[in-house]
């Protein structure tokens, strides 16, 4: 998550609102959080411990050493460097310390382990039945699944206490009792293949969890390979449902004016220790000195919205009296619930999010709500007193839905926010008949530079240097951000810095061909210290053309 946040004189009821362990200084104060990982899939690990027998690793990457063996047990580690046709093994115990090439290419079944291994997959045999499953499973074409797991779950129905366990990464591989043939197109590629011996009574540990998506979401379980003194092995399996992922609850936070770099901030899954919830402590819970409008187009419990708008935020105000007012722009759906706690939604902690504060004074409320009015968010709650609306025209077309496709479909508007010398802040917005494409057609025409772009993007709308001096180059992912990796798959901020001055901006939607047809807004702010930070971050760019 990003958050800029502007300071709040001390005499305000905002006085603390963007306290960390400090307060914020100058003109305002800017916090990332970085969330990252997939959620689109399931995930299975192994945690494995090389100091006994009954494992083999193949790296294409294949192998098991005992070509004679019954193919119920196996004992090397396997693995295929890309582009050759054979692999290197590794035995688990027994001595060995380094790879031993396989001694036949994985493109003919036998003289090597992993063929041995799958003997009595591809063939019958009475003496093993087995479960076989993969993604990608053979000639079955576009199979609907999350899932990435590839395997083979065997064992002796006979009486025998033989079972063994195969994970691999090979799509379409094995062919279940069709014969022997590893995928030509998949020879180039690096596999990995572990075959694990095990006691048919580590079977059920291995398949636990009836129910896909009824709790538990995520299980661990340990088992051992059947030899003596085993190999300990621990499976780590999340649910689609779980919305796990690797990452962090912590973000980076940034001073505007400071000349520090990123610091990191307390974790946002609580309201305390951090600006970011200190930014809401009027806003989840009853306050009479702050009235507000929230809006979102993923509300808060509110299931399936009607809405072209991709904008969040909060509008807030004083309306005791005393000129206090601030602005709240950020990316995360379905957050903050008004007047109802503090809750951070659990499924957004692994994604990279930006939260922006500005404080602001009551006359620039309804400049902002004209800017608001063009691009139609979705208001969820509105608690400030009438007397306040009507006074302000704009502010009160925003609330009612009044006059949202009628001209003018674009619109520029500064703001600055309070403190002597505040930052300048620039809004643009567009209406969904305007048939603006935000990006190209509005932002680097005003900024009058070339920007640069870290947003999702579609295969329509590339980077674009045709233009000397207006070009749009697309930030390469992963970036970092004071050592916090995101990429595009678990990163939902949009922003982009200027190559020319010290503009950073906050756009609400992505760099995709459909905006087009939908409102949209971005909030540019003039600020040679936040520039700087997100410029390092913007430091690869995908090739041009």
């Amino acid at each position: 998550m990003h958050d800029i946040a502007d300071s709040i004189p001390a005499a305000t009821p905002y006085s603390e609102i963007f306290m960390k362990k400090k307060p914020c200084i100058s003109h305002g104060c800017l916090m990332i959080l970085k969330r990252f990982g997939n959620v689109s899939k399931s995930k299975m690990t192994l945690r494995k411990n090389f100091n006994v027998h009954n494992m083999c690793i193949f790296l294409l990457w294949f192998t098991f050493p005992n070509h004679s063996a019954a193919t119920t047990k196996c004992q090397n580690l396997n693995g295929n460097a890309p582009a050759q046709p054979r692999g290197m093994t590794l035995i688990a115990g027994g001595g060995a310390v380094n790879w031993v090439v396989n001694p036949a290419d994985v493109i003919q079944m036998a003289g090597h382990s992993f063929g041995k291994v799958l003997e009595h997959v591809i063939d019958k045999n009475a003496a093993n039945k087995f479960i076989a499953y993969n993604n990608i499973p053979p000639d079955v074409p576009k199979v609907n699944t999350k899932s990435n797991s590839k395997g083979v779950l065997m064992m002796n129905p006979q009486g025998a206490d033989e079972a063994a366990w195969i994970v691999h990464t090979i799509p379409g591989f094995p062919k279940a009792l069709r014969g022997y043939l590893f995928p030509p197109e998949e020879i180039q590629k690096g596999h990995l293949f572990i075959c694990l011996t095990i006691k048919e009574s580590e079977i059920d540990a291995i398949v636990n969890g009836e129910s896909r998506f009824i709790p538990p979401l995520t299980v661990a379980r340990d088992i051992s390979t059947a030899a003596p003194g085993g190999l300990k092995v621990t499976i780590y399996s999340k649910g689609e449902k779980s919305r796990f992922a690797p990452g962090q609850n912590i973000g980076k936070a940034f001073t505007q004016g400071n000349a520090g770099a990123w610091g990191d901030t307390a974790v946002v899954t609580g309201a305390g220790g951090h600006s970011f919830g200190k930014a809401l402590e009027h806003v989840i819970a009853v306050e009479p000195t702050n009235k507000f409008i929230a809006y979102n187009n993923v509300p808060p419990d509110i299931p399936k919205p009607k809405t072209k708008s991709n904008s969040k935020g909060v509008l807030m105000m004083n309306p005791q009296g005393a000129d206090e007012a601030a602005w709240i722009v950020h990316t995360v759906p379905g957050f903050p619930k008004a007047l109802r706690g503090y809750l951070f939604p659990p499924e957004e902690i692994q994604k990279g999010h930006l939260f922006i504060c500005l404080t602001i004074k009551e006359s620039e409320i309804d400049t902002i709500a004209m800017t608001m009015r063009i691009a139609t968010p979705l208001i969820y709650h509105n608690d400030i007193p009438d007397s306040e609306i009507n006074s302000r025209p704009n502010l009160k077309k925003l609330v009612n839905g009044e006059s949202r496709f009628i001209p003018p479909l674009t619109v520029a508007r500064d703001i600055s926010t309070a403190a002597p010398g505040g930052l300048k802040v620039t809004i643009y917005s567009k209406g969904e008949k305007s048939r603006f494409e935000i990006y190209r057609r509005i932002l680097v025409r005003k900024l009058k530079t070339t920007i640069k772009i870290w947003t999702t993007r579609d295969k329509t709308l590339k980077s674009d240097c045709r233009i000397f001096g207006r070009n749009i180059r697309l930030v390469t992912s992963p970036i970092s951000v004071s050592g916090h990796p995101s990429s595009l798959e678990s990163d939902v901020s949009q922003w982009l810095i200027s190559e020319q001055g010290n503009k950073f901006c906050a756009v609400d939607k992505p760099y995709q061909k459909s905006q087009t047809k939908e409102p949209a807004m971005a909030v540019c702010i003039d600020d040679a210290s936040i520039f700087t930070r997100f410029n390092e971050i913007a430091a690869n760019l995908d090739d041009c053309t």
